[in-house]
Protein backbone atom coordinates (compact mmCIF):
# COMPACT_ATOMS: atom_id res chain seq x y z
CA UNK A 1 0.00 0.00 0.00
CA UNK A 2 1.35 3.44 -1.25
CA UNK A 3 1.95 5.82 1.92
CA UNK A 4 1.68 9.67 1.75
CA UNK A 5 4.49 11.75 1.81
CA UNK A 6 3.47 13.12 4.92
CA UNK A 7 3.10 9.62 6.36
CA UNK A 8 7.10 9.17 4.79
CA UNK A 9 7.95 12.96 6.22
CA UNK A 10 6.74 12.14 9.78
CA UNK A 11 8.15 8.57 10.14
CA UNK A 12 5.30 7.05 10.56
CA UNK A 13 4.05 3.35 9.89
CA UNK A 14 0.58 1.18 10.46
CA UNK A 15 0.49 -2.93 10.27
CA UNK A 16 -2.76 -4.44 9.93
CA UNK A 17 -3.47 -7.68 10.30
CA UNK A 18 -6.71 -9.93 10.33
CA UNK A 19 -6.66 -12.50 12.25
CA UNK A 20 -9.52 -15.34 13.68
CA UNK A 21 -11.95 -12.48 12.68
CA UNK A 22 -10.54 -9.74 14.44
CA UNK A 23 -8.20 -6.71 13.25
CA UNK A 24 -4.98 -5.98 14.73
CA UNK A 25 -3.46 -2.82 13.85
CA UNK A 26 0.07 -1.79 15.13
CA UNK A 27 1.21 1.35 14.07
CA UNK A 28 3.99 3.76 15.72
CA UNK A 29 6.07 7.00 15.20
CA UNK A 30 10.08 6.40 14.56
CA UNK A 31 10.97 10.12 15.89
CA UNK A 32 8.72 10.27 18.99
CA UNK A 33 8.81 5.85 19.83
CA UNK A 34 5.25 6.32 20.33
CA UNK A 35 3.85 3.17 19.32
CA UNK A 36 0.13 1.35 20.19
CA UNK A 37 -1.45 -1.48 19.26
CA UNK A 38 -5.18 -2.24 18.96
CA UNK A 39 -7.47 -5.29 18.24
CA UNK A 40 -10.95 -4.32 16.46
CA UNK A 41 -10.63 -0.43 17.56
CA UNK A 42 -9.68 -0.96 20.91
CA UNK A 43 -6.27 -0.50 22.83
CA UNK A 44 -4.72 -2.99 23.94
CA UNK A 45 -0.95 -2.07 24.68
CA UNK A 46 0.39 1.57 24.11
CA UNK A 47 4.69 2.37 25.01
CA UNK A 48 7.44 4.72 23.77
CA UNK A 49 10.08 2.97 22.83
CA UNK A 50 13.16 4.26 21.19
CA UNK A 51 15.41 1.67 20.85
CA UNK A 52 16.10 -1.10 17.71
CA UNK A 53 12.78 -3.21 18.87
CA UNK A 54 9.81 -3.52 21.33
CA UNK A 55 6.90 -6.14 22.11
CA UNK A 56 3.42 -5.37 23.47
CA UNK A 57 2.25 -8.79 24.40
CA UNK A 58 -2.02 -8.65 24.98
CA UNK A 59 -4.64 -11.35 25.36
CA UNK A 60 -6.91 -12.76 22.94
CA UNK A 61 -9.83 -15.06 23.28
CA UNK A 62 -7.37 -16.53 26.37
CA UNK A 63 -4.56 -16.87 24.10
CA UNK A 64 -1.29 -14.91 24.18
CA UNK A 65 -0.08 -12.64 21.32
CA UNK A 66 2.91 -10.83 21.15
CA UNK A 67 3.18 -8.09 18.13
CA UNK A 68 7.30 -7.41 17.63
CA UNK A 69 9.03 -4.33 16.28
CA UNK A 70 12.21 -4.90 14.63
CA UNK A 71 13.78 -1.48 13.18
CA UNK A 72 16.20 -3.41 10.49
CA UNK A 73 17.84 -0.27 8.58
CA UNK A 74 18.20 2.73 9.51
CA UNK A 75 18.44 5.36 6.69
CA UNK A 76 15.40 4.22 5.26
CA UNK A 77 13.88 3.44 8.82
CA UNK A 78 13.13 -0.17 7.72
CA UNK A 79 10.17 -1.88 10.78
CA UNK A 80 9.32 -5.42 10.42
CA UNK A 81 6.25 -6.21 12.27
CA UNK A 82 5.86 -9.79 13.65
CA UNK A 83 2.50 -11.24 15.13
CA UNK A 84 3.17 -13.61 17.45
CA UNK A 85 0.51 -16.50 18.71
CA UNK A 86 2.12 -18.21 21.89
CA UNK A 87 5.41 -18.03 20.89
CA UNK A 88 5.22 -18.62 16.90
CA UNK A 89 5.03 -16.02 14.54
CA UNK A 90 1.78 -15.97 12.37
CA UNK A 91 2.26 -13.21 10.42
CA UNK A 92 4.83 -10.67 9.29
CA UNK A 93 5.50 -7.52 7.93
CA UNK A 94 7.76 -4.97 6.53
CA UNK A 95 7.81 -1.61 6.14
CA UNK A 96 10.31 1.16 4.73
CA UNK A 97 9.62 4.52 6.24
CA UNK A 98 10.89 6.68 2.73
CA UNK A 99 9.81 4.04 -0.13
CA UNK A 100 11.50 5.03 -3.08
CA UNK A 101 14.40 7.43 -4.13
CA UNK A 102 11.84 9.16 -5.89
CA UNK A 103 10.28 10.21 -2.31
CA UNK A 104 13.18 10.64 -0.82
CA UNK A 105 14.37 13.11 -2.93
CA UNK A 106 10.63 14.91 -2.69
CA UNK A 107 11.00 14.84 0.96
CA UNK A 108 14.67 16.39 0.47
CA UNK A 109 12.87 19.62 -1.75
CA UNK A 110 10.18 19.66 0.90
CA UNK A 111 12.29 20.08 3.67
CA UNK A 112 14.29 22.56 1.50
CA UNK A 113 11.50 24.32 0.94
CA UNK A 114 10.06 24.51 4.58
CA UNK A 115 13.82 25.49 5.71
CA UNK A 116 14.02 28.23 3.42
CA UNK A 117 10.45 29.48 4.37
CA UNK A 118 11.34 29.47 8.01
CA UNK A 119 14.84 30.84 7.72
CA UNK A 120 12.78 34.05 5.48
CA UNK A 121 10.03 34.27 7.91
CA UNK A 122 12.47 34.38 10.96
CA UNK A 123 14.81 37.41 8.93
CA UNK A 124 11.53 39.12 7.95
CA UNK A 125 10.49 39.56 11.85
CA UNK A 126 14.08 40.00 13.12
CA UNK A 127 14.47 43.38 10.72
CA UNK A 128 10.59 44.17 11.67
CA UNK A 129 11.56 44.18 15.45
CA UNK A 130 14.86 45.66 14.69
CA UNK A 131 13.22 48.84 12.32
Amino acid sequence: MKRSIFEQLTFRFNFNFEHAGHTIIASGNSITGNELVRVDGKSVSEKRVIAKGSEHIFTLNDEQYTIRFTVTGSFFCEVTCDLIKNGEVIASQHMRSIESKGDLVKMVIILFGVGLLTGFLAAKAALMVMG
